[in-house]
């Protein structure tokens, strides 16, 4: 662990950390950086400029990440799910990025494979009020599968 990680982690008490997405996009991934990952393991910066379409979405999206040792190596597990009208590509391999509420951007997925899994259900509502909506479960499995990132429109 470096020391400014380290320090980061001391220093916690001082911050406040928000919660909430603020903004998700997807990207073909043939538009991403090359080595993404290997560039995120090195602590290289990144920045995604193009091919970012915008998600509209409702309610409160959720973003988990989970880090583990597997197979002599480490894996960590990203789930991002949300609700939203808007179909979601499924010809061409996609990746998604989002911003939090505290402007803290991240990556979803790499120009190389494997690709994250995609999982969309359809709800037509009910005639009680339930509303008509697009579910959709974001799964990506990798050494480093959240990966920081700067968004630049």
């Amino acid at each position: 662990m470096s020391v400014n990680k380290f320090r980061d982690i001391i220093t916690m008490k001082s911050h406040s950390f928000l919660p909430g997405i603020k903004s998700i996009y997807y990207v073909p991934c043939s538009s991403l950086p090359a080595s993404l990952m290997l560039k995120a393991l090195s602590d290289l910066p990144i920045t995604l400029t193009t091919g970012l379409e915008p998600i509209p979405f409702a309610g409160e999206p959720i973003c988990e990440s989970e880090g583990a040792n597997t197979n002599n190596g480490p894996a960590e597990q990203v789930t991002l799910t949300f609700q939203s009208l808007m179909v979601i590509p499924e010809d061409i391999p996609i990746a998604f990025a989002l911003t939090d509420v505290n402007g803290q951007s991240y990556v979803i997925g790499t120009k190389e494979q494997p690709y994250p899994l995609i999982t969309c259900r359809q709800s037509f509502g009910s005639p009680s009020g339930d509303a008509h909506s697009l579910g959709v479960e974001v799964a990506f499995t990798a050494p480093k599968a959240l990966i920081a990132c700067e968004i630049v429109l």
